[in-house]
């Protein structure tokens, strides 16, 4: 146990979390980006189906917290 009055370690384990969560987030990211670069590219047809889809959501769950607000 560090004690209160150690500023050194808390700021070096402040140092190393940073690093370790910039490091985590960089890959990420870098599985991301590389996995949709390996598929293949939509047609217009499945990105219109993907939009209808998205705003018949946005749509639905607008109208159910309106209806939760109105309750």
């Amino acid at each position: 146990m560090s004690k209160p009055s150690d500023s050194t370690s808390s700021s070096d384990t402040a140092s190393v979390m940073s690093s370790s969560t910039t490091k985590s987030t960089t890959s990420l990211l870098k599985k991301v980006f590389n996995r949709d670069s390996s598929a293949k590219p939509k047609t217009d047809e499945q990105l219109a189906a993907e939009q209808r889809d998205r705003e018949q959501k946005s749509t639905y769950l607008t109208a159910a917290a309106t209806y939760m607000s109105l309750r």
